[in-house]
């Protein structure tokens, strides 16, 4: 699609503010053919300039979930990608959780240190067997168990599935997490530049 990421803006928008807002991160994941065994090979410039930008009007305009895609890119399949955590969830400022497209994860311990929040479908995904091992092994570290436990509580809170009553009508967009980072630290997903 040859949109710019302006374009993209209403629509993530209107998205946003239904009651669950989502936007799957699927950079750069053009095509359903061999979508599964697909290694999309870019340089880091492109793939900023390019594919990053609508993501980054996703995440800024609140969406709460992104779900990781099944094709690798640059070797890596993204459910493993250290784009979840260094351009999503640091260079991004994305508070939210990253969830795994239906069996997207191959293996266990590549994507929970890459950041991923939860594989799916659960309860049967290779984490079942393999995480609190390696938990408890250190290949995989407590902090970022405790990073994906927070996010899926956010996630749970920001549904209204913590407390009784009805779900929130509209996502808190604008509003931010005590603990989250401050606004001078952030640096555009596109671009890796401070803002």
């Amino acid at each position: 699609m040859a949109a710019t990421p302006c374009a993209w803006m209403p629509r993530i928008s209107a998205v946003a503010a239904r009651p669950v807002s989502s936007g799957r991160w699927s950079a750069p994941d053009d095509s359903e053919t061999e979508r599964l065994t697909v290694d999309v090979r870019m340089s880091e410039r492109v793939l900023r300039e390019v594919y990053l930008a609508p993501f980054e009007a996703a995440v800024e305009a609140g969406v709460w979930l992104v779900m990781a895609a099944y094709n690798k890119v640059n070797g890596t399949t993204m459910t493993a990608s250290p784009l979840l955590w260094d351009v999503l969830k640091d260079e991004g400022d994305f508070d939210g959780a990253v969830v795994s497209d239906w069996a997207a994860v191959r293996t266990a311990e590549e994507p929970a240190r890459a950041a991923l929040d939860l594989a799916m479908p659960g309860p049967h995904s290779p984490w079942e067997t393999c995480l609190t091992g390696a938990l408890e092994d250190g290949r995989v570290p407590e902090k970022a168990v405790d990073d994906k436990v927070r996010r899926l509580l956010r996630l749970a809170h920001r549904v209204g599935a913590l407390a009784p009553g009805p779900a929130p009508r509209r996502p808190a967009v604008h509003a931010r997490d005590p603990g989250a980072a401050a606004p001078g630290r952030r640096r555009r997903i596109g671009t890796g530049r401070q803002r």
